[in-house]
């Protein structure tokens, strides 16, 4: 599936797009405004990109990397074009430009009691069937626990996390855990 790739910047000409998609796609606790995004990408190594069939922009990533790792922060399909293979194809995209970096995603953990529990579970098999591996180590943010997957297994956990430090404060007082019966609500 061939899709057009455009690099997103303070004059790019469907911003609005992107800030519909953040706020329509993105649980208000996981959404950024797009401006820290691109401040963020005058500051880091990052990839802020659109993609496109034909003239509609269908989806967008933003991903940082550092060391021998790329996380992919937001990856993002228009709901109208999700199942039809485009966030597969960005995937592979990302993947192939990188191939020299391990790849890393936070996806909502999968519980079982959670109240969208499948479509949690429909996300991780999306990214499995993409060739990512459950890491089996987690990420506590905001209340929330993530699990970290990869392209690889075995991901050095500090670097991961001097990473994510460089996005945001935040993520200072953040938890990094290998077993998901460490994480206690306080």
């Amino acid at each position: 599936m061939e899709l057009q790739v455009k690099k997103i910047t303070y004059d790019f000409p469907d911003i609005c797009v992107v800030e519909k998609m953040m706020k329509s796609l993105f649980a208000e606790a996981e959404q950024s405004e797009i401006s820290e995004l691109l401040q963020l990408s005058n500051k880091l190594n990052t990839e802020f990109i659109a993609y496109y069939k034909g003239t509609e922009m269908i989806g967008f990533s933003f991903a940082l990397y550092k060391y021998d790792y790329m996380l992919i922060y937001y990856l993002a399909i228009k709901k109208e074009h999700q199942a039809k293979g485009y966030g597969s194809s960005i995937l592979y995209f990302i993947k192939n430009k990188h191939k020299d970096k391990t790849i890393i995603l936070n996806i909502e953990s999968v519980y079982v009691c959670s109240d969208n529990y499948s479509e949690r579970y429909k996300r991780l098999r999306f990214y499995i069937n993409n060739g990512f591996v459950e890491t089996y180590a987690f990420l506590e943010h905001g209340g929330v626990v993530y699990d970290i997957i990869a392209s690889e297994k075995d991901i050095n956990l500090k670097a991961y996390k001097l990473l994510l430090d460089n996005i945001s404060d935040t993520y200072k007082t953040s938890r990094i855990f290998k077993n998901k019966n460490q994480y206690q609500k306080k």
